[in-house]
């Protein structure tokens, strides 16, 4: 099945349930992604070693899809990683958009600097 195809049947059902655990909205979201990366260069459905693969034989001559696989195997492991290490801490996805958050009085403060601006160039 194609990732995006996956990732429209999937989150629905899953989106509340991790809502409920306490998770957010960007974690999972970028937890669904590292996940579907695997999906697509997996063996049996790995549409992306596939299309190496094609490329490979038009291009170069060709290279064993064996060796493809074989190649991809440091890349899987450091998904995985990422994914393990991202569910133990998820404060680490969480650390830029939690940084760079302006709470609402801030942006007020900004709206109202940009309607007075705008007023004063007006008139």
């Amino acid at each position: 099945m194609d990732a995006l195809a996956l990732v429209m049947l999937t989150i629905p059902i899953y989106y509340p349930v991790i809502m409920d655990l306490g998770y957010g909205p960007i974690w999972f979201g970028i937890i669904i992604v590292l996940v579907m990366q695997i999906g697509v260069i997996t063996p049996s459905g790995g549409i992306n070693v596939y299309v190496v693969y094609r490329v490979s034989q038009n291009a170069v001559g060709g290279i064993a899809l064996e060796s493809i696989f074989r190649g991809i195997l440091p890349f899987m492991i450091a998904i995985l990683a990422g994914i393990i290490l991202f569910m133990l801490f998820p404060q680490i996805i969480m650390y830029l958009p939690k940084s760079y958050t302006c709470s609402t009085s801030v942006w007020l403060e900004i709206s109202e600097l940009v309607v007075h601006k705008s007023e004063t160039e007006s008139a």
